[in-house]
């Protein structure tokens, strides 16, 4: 079975009202912590800022073992990645 989670665009949690962040979150019915978030960019002061919030964002997924799903188009938001889930079985 695999874990599968997107990104998202938000705004950062410390009142910056410019400020935006790349978000990965799970998918699914219950709301769960953000599994990794990106750096603070401004797309006000630097409109390229967003790629290297990105990278960062997806080298701390990949490192994790999430992988990237492979798209169609070029959008970001919605991207989902996937990995393997954890077998959590509890034999005894």
């Amino acid at each position: 079975m695999l874990e599968t989670c997107q990104l998202v665009l938000d705004r950062p949690k410390n009142a910056d009202p410019y400020g935006l962040v790349y978000v990965a979150e799970a998918i699914g019915r219950t709301k769960q912590p953000p599994i990794a978030m990106s750096p603070v960019f401004h797309p006000d002061v630097d409109p390229t800022a967003h790629r290297a919030a990105l990278a960062q964002l997806e080298s701390e997924l990949r490192a994790a073992g999430w992988q990237r799903e492979q798209t169609r188009g070029h959008g970001l938001i919605g991207v989902r990645f996937y990995r393997p889930r954890a077998d959590v079985s509890h034999g005894s």
